[in-house]
């Protein structure tokens, strides 16, 4: 089997990002619990990160982490998330997108990507069509590819599911012929549309104030997610979706997976929803929590049904 640190998307400039330069950063963050979150942000060379089998694989999976659409949380929503996939037979990916936001020294702004509302689909799709192309090569069924996302990745997972077919970007070569239809759809604890996150902020401004940058990063997700609010996408051809969600959650409220579960619903699109009782956000794994950790059982289970 092939051992790759990294699979770049694109083998010249990714499109949108010509003359863009970034320097990209790589840094910790030490959380309340003492566990460590490994970050990226200022992505401008998208790619994937394989963790392949050594066997015959039920199917393959790409791990979108979150991040707040500014940077990316690479170790507790990617590499952990992707050594669990394995560990139930599936190949894994962790997919570095660009992202349409910015961190500065005075807060956050629009990365100066062309398009910045559309680069993570142009990541999601190029990757998709990637890990399908190389099924046969790198071992498991071409038509059992999906994706898999987390708070903010959770969104990309949702348009990769919902606008698979849309036209962000020119066909660099034959891979971008494939479809980039994911065949299901994993979403955990995922921003989709205002409204939800309309509920959110005044859970968080009941507890404490917003500072200047959260009110700075609100101005910009009301912005991006009043244009592709991803629940408005969901078609009967939309992909299968497993989500997964706590009540608790005054990041990314429940009524955001609700909302997409409800759209799926009403399309025919074939949906299962868990929301747990208590978790909060980001949790990814969920094994240090007494409720959350389950969702790997059920969706091992849902998988298995398709």
């Amino acid at each position: 089997m092939d051992k790759m640190d990294f699979i770049r998307l694109f083998d010249d400039t990714a499109p949108g990002s010509e003359g863009v330069e970034l320097k990209e950063e790589h840094f910790y963050e030490m959380m309340p619990d003492g566990r460590r979150k490994e970050l990226i942000q200022n992505v401008s060379v998208p790619r994937l990160y394989p963790y392949l089998l050594d066997k015959k694989a039920k199917g393959a999976v790409i791990i979108i982490p979150g991040g707040a659409l500014k940077r990316l949380v690479m170790n507790f929503e990617g590499s952990e998330i992707a050594r669990w996939f394995q560990s139930i037979g599936y190949t894994a990916f962790v997919l570095a997108p660009r992202l349409p936001f910015r961190p500065t020294p005075d807060g956050l702004t629009l990365s100066p990507h062309k398009n910045p509302g559309e680069i993570v689909l142009t990541d999601v799709q190029r990757a998709i069509r990637i890990v399908r192309r190389n099924a046969d090569k790198w071992g498991y069924p071409a038509d059992k590819i999906g994706v898999v996302g987390f708070s903010a990745g959770g969104y990309i997972a949702s348009m990769a599911a919902t606008c698979y077919d849309k036209a962000v970007y020119e066909k660099t070569d034959d891979t971008d012929n494939i479809s980039a239809r994911p065949d299901f759809c994993v979403m955990g604890y995922p921003v989709i549309n205002m409204e939800a996150q309309e509920i959110a902020r005044e859970k968080r401004l009941r507890i404490s104030e917003e500072t200047s940058d959260k009110l700075q990063w609100w101005i910009l997700e009301k912005w991006f997610l009043e244009q592709y609010g991803a629940d408005r996408f969901v078609t009967k051809n939309t992909s299968p979706v497993f989500v997964f969600e706590t009540d608790d959650d005054t990041t990314t409220a429940a009524e955001n997976s609700v909302s997409f579960y409800m759209a799926a619903r009403r399309a025919g699109v074939p949906a299962e929803l868990h929301i747990f009782k208590s978790g909060g956000h980001g949790f990814g794994l969920g094994d240090y929590l007494p409720l959350v950790g389950e969702w790997k059982r059920l969706c091992e289970n849902w998988l298995d049904t398709l």
